[in-house]
């Protein structure tokens, strides 16, 4: 899980990467310019870091983290300046909802192709949203809540975009009004977490199913909080840091839709963050992704910590480097859903490893994703 930049107390370059298995924090490369409020996704075997404010201006810049070189590099710039967007990908397509461009909230949204390097509009959301939650479910895009300039409302509206026909809709709207929501999904469906109206932060929570059009009240978080990343991971609905209206938060928490309770990380971050740009899940190995490029490792950089899968146990166990396969698959939150089949197809490929002194495996994980926001600079910022 990667926390990357965010407000502390001012734009951050800090990324942070969250090992599961030991319950530990790492640094890992900063990001080349100071970046909070931005869209942040995994898409193709990268992080994209999207658009945001760096302190003085709201930027329309993009950069790309490469897990292997454990590096940033630098791509195309969006057409529109963006802070507090919302991100997400959909059919290989990296999706920048609404924000603030400094001056006024963005109804606007435009799609980058990574295999063009390129941007294009599409249609338009029917509201101006800034400070908007964004997530992909059943092959829709949903802009949940946020802040609308015209009217100076935080917003309960919630709007699908179907690819298909390039069209918003808008979909039942929320219990409540809610900027800087964090969002997620999980299961299939919608979670919206926190956020705040006017002065007040919340630690409700709502999920929305798009099977009956409703949304339903489960269990408050543990602290109320806006401005935090969401992360789904093995079954459990991670939010991480934010604000309580008064401080930046390093604490994490995570809900189990078995329980319906909310349970505290037993160790925080290192800094205490808000506006942080996204929140990541990714699992212990990714293989081959995009044009060949390797990524496995236990935080995205750390290549020394990889893991090979027995195929019939579906257990893991330390071993050495996978070789490259035509076929290899990415196996990381938001990415594939891989069958088994496929999975097994690509494991008879992989050749025996090395480093194989612990022999005590760990079970294979499935990750789902969830997609994060940015969030205006303070409650009564109109845009962010």
């Amino acid at each position: 899980m990667i926390v990357v930049g965010g407000q502390a107390p001012k734009a951050i370059r800090s990324v942070e990467c969250y090992d599961f298995e030991e319950d530990r924090w790492d640094q890992i490369a900063e990001l080349p310019s100071r970046r909070c409020r931005a869209g942040v996704v995994f898409m193709a075997g990268h992080v994209y870091a999207v658009g945001g404010f760096n302190g003085s201006l709201r930027v329309r810049t993009v950069d790309v983290y490469d897990g292997v070189k454990d590096q940033w590099t630098s791509i195309a710039s969006m057409q529109e300046r963006r802070s507090t967007l919302g991100a997400a990908v959909l059919n290989d397509l990296l999706y920048a909802v609404g924000g603030f461009d400094g001056s006024t909230g963005l109804a606007s949204v435009e799609a980058y192709s990574y295999k063009t390097n390129e941007w294009f509009f599409v249609a338009p959301m029917n509201t101006r949203r800034s400070s908007v939650g964004v997530g992909v479910v059943e092959g829709k895009l949903y802009a949940v809540g946020g802040y609308d300039g015209a009217s100076r409302q935080c917003l309960s509206t919630v709007e699908q975009y179907n690819p298909a026909t390039n069209e918003w809709t808008y979909v039942a709207d929320m219990s409540t009004r809610r900027s800087g929501a964090g969002v997620g999904v999980l299961s299939g469906q919608l979670y919206a977490t926190g956020g705040h109206d006017g002065p007040l932060v919340r630690k409700s929570v709502e999920v929305y199913d798009p099977g009956t059009n409703t949304w339903k009240q489960v269990a408050d978080m543990n602290m109320c909080r806006r401005n935090a990343g969401v992360c789904a991971v093995n079954g459990l609905l991670y939010v991480v840091g934010g604000d309580d209206g008064s401080c930046n938060l390093a604490s994490v928490e995570y809900y189990n839709p078995v329980t319906d309770k909310w349970t505290l990380l037993p160790t925080n971050m290192s800094t205490g963050r808000s506006y942080a740009v996204r929140v990541l899940s990714v699992v212990k190995l990714s293989a081959g992704v995009g044009k060949g490029s390797h990524y496995n490792t236990r935080c995205c950089c750390n290549s020394q910590a990889l893991v090979t899968p027995t195929p019939t146990a579906r257990m893991w166990r330390k071993g050495g480097v996978l070789p490259m396969t035509q076929n290899s698959r990415t196996m990381t939150a938001g990415c594939h859903s891989l069958r088994e089949s496929a999975v097994e197809r690509d494991l008879a490929e992989w050749r025996p490893v090395r480093n194989t002194s612990d022999p005590s495996p760990a079970p294979l994980r499935n990750l789902s994703s969830g997609f994060a926001r940015g969030a205006p600079e303070t409650t009564k910022a109109a845009g962010g």
